[in-house]
């Protein structure tokens, strides 16, 4: 049988969203439900999941600046982080009044060690080791390193929860770990950061400072939850003029998006809201199986990419286990424009996770030891999702994607709406 991709209409009629794809709409109906029949408690008392060793916070950058904050990092200090990132990384080490110092990356997006040797002075106190899309940023033995030079390792693995090597997991490598919870991750509850710490040394200052923080009000929180379902339910419902409503909800700011303001979190640190709280504890049990499937897409995708000659950044190791919510493939810098046509052309949101290399925030402050490989991949690099969320029909969508740009002359000339599928 053959099925013609349908070009998207609307945001959220895009057919493979990038966002709120961590999750489902019939988990959240199932949270809902058990919670309105008592059968989930919105109580923190005795939390698995904020015990002494697992904190919840209102963002990953909100546990990044915790930890620093909780360990007296801050004006005079240094910072090592990729040039391969987020701002929101960025602005989590600034709001300390840390310096930050950019390293460049390897081809594989990993961090370059002779560049990281090179970085640290008598200033450095810290560096955040970033896990991109399933591969650990750099090797046990120079992690090891970092710690034997009194370094506080932090272990960023916002784009790699659940991935392992060598079966150790992600997370357990660094002092202290951080995954996200918010939109566009792997699992996503809409907001939030989890911190893991799994060294004893730090346990009790970071502890103590999480102690003092508040709480996400009721009313902000309840808010976001109503955000994740409605936003989860349109995305797979996918109406005709959704984006009507989109804007709508957006525009009279009944939806919060994260902005540059809310990115400054000095003044808004804050410990995750009660029913966001319950919602990740209702989805432990679960993320077995979300990850098992993510990882299944991701690596669906990367054999069909390489079947076809894209250069895919992270091709698997002997000994890896990748989960990461997109696959990262590089194209000519100068049809980038035109590939991302094509991508919504068969709705497919293409993402560009990092195409601003380092991040511009407060550039001028920090040190960039080197970027060269940074910006030149940042220049190339394209995303397509791989969400465990995601449909037999999607997959074949995002397929066709790949095969139209797998040829040079499809992305320059054909018209890929008219492509069908068996």
């Amino acid at each position: 049988m053959l099925m013609k991709i349908k070009i998207s209409p609307s945001r959220f009629s895009s057919g493979i969203s990038s966002l709120w794809r961590g999750n489902d709409i019939s988990t959240i109906n199932q949270f809902i439900l058990e919670t309105i029949n008592g059968k989930v408690r919105l109580s923190v008392n005795n939390e698995i999941v904020e015990d002494a060793f697992s904190l919840v916070f209102e963002s990953g950058r909100s546990a990044i600046a915790a930890t620093l904050f909780a360990c007296n990092i801050g004006d005079g200090d240094d910072v090592i982080v990729s040039s391969f990132t987020c701002d929101a990384v960025t602005y989590a080490v600034c709001e300390t009044g840390a310096r930050v110092v950019y390293v460049d990356i390897n081809d594989d997006l990993t961090m370059n060690e002779k560049c990281v040797t090179i970085a640290i002075t008598d200033r450095t106190k810290a560096i955040i080791i970033q896990n991109t899309f399933g591969r650990l940023g750099m090797q046990p033995p120079a992690i090891k390193r970092m710690k034997d030079l009194g370094l506080l390792v932090i272990e960023d693995n916002c784009l790699s929860v659940g991935s392992s090597l060598n079966s150790t997991v992600f997370g357990s490598w660094g002092d202290v770990s951080v995954f996200s919870l918010e939109v566009s991750k792997t699992i996503t509850i809409g907001w939030g950061g989890v911190l893991t710490i799994n060294n004893a040394v730090y346990l009790s200052r970071i502890v103590g400072y999480y102690n003092t923080l508040c709480r996400v009000s009721i009313m902000q929180d309840i808010r976001r939850l109503f955000q994740l379902w409605f936003s989860v339910l349109m995305t797979r419902w996918q109406p005709w003029g959704g984006f009507v409503v989109w804007y709508f909800l957006y525009g009279t700011q009944i939806f919060r998006k994260s902005s540059t303001s809310q990115k400054r979190i000095k003044n808004t640190l804050a410990k995750l809201g009660f029913s966001s709280l319950a919602l990740y504890k209702f989805m432990i049990p679960r993320m077995g199986s979300m990850i098992s499937k993510t990882h299944r897409n991701l690596e669906e995708l990367e054999d069909y990419a390489t079947i076809l000659g894209l250069n895919c950044p992270i091709r698997r190791r002997d000994g890896e286990y990748l989960v990461a919510p997109r696959l990262s493939i590089l194209v000519d810098k100068y049809v980038v424009e035109k590939v991302l046509t094509i991508a919504e052309q068969l709705g497919v949101e293409a993402g560009r996770w990092f195409s601003e290399c380092p991040p511009n925030y407060k550039q001028s402050d920090c040190v960039i030891v080197s970027a060269n490989k940074a910006i030149e991949i940042a220049e190339q690099i394209i995303n397509v999702p791989c969400y465990w969320s995601m449909s037999d029909r999607e997959m074949r969508a995002i397929k066709g994607f790949l095969l139209c740009i797998s040829k040079e002359n499809l992305v320059r000339h054909v018209n890929c709406t008219d492509i069908v599928f068996t």
